[in-house]
């Protein structure tokens, strides 16, 4: 995603941290092959919905998973092992 391509991915709980569908990339039910394939042809003609989703995605992953929150909360997950 901060590599600004649209992600498509099936709905898990750990890909709804990063995906927000049609917000930050999109989702397909998992083994739905013809949804998927709708989704990624959304993408690749929807110029204007792919542009809103790399911009988004690029928005949410540095205010969100930034290095600096990543090692903010690394660090609360050492001291909390500590109690």
């Amino acid at each position: 995603m901060v590599c600004r391509y649209p992600v498509l991915s099936t709905d898990s709980d750990v890909v709804r941290n990063y995906i927000i569908h049609n917000k930050t990339g999109g989702f397909f039910e998992l083994g739905n092959i013809n949804q998927a394939v709708n989704e990624a042809k959304e993408l690749m003609s929807d110029t204007e919905l792919r542009e809103k989703i790399r911009q988004k995605s690029v928005e949410h992953i540095e205010a969100h998973f930034s290095p600096a929150t990543y090692a903010e909360n690394f660090l609360n997950m050492i001291q909390s092992l500590k109690k």
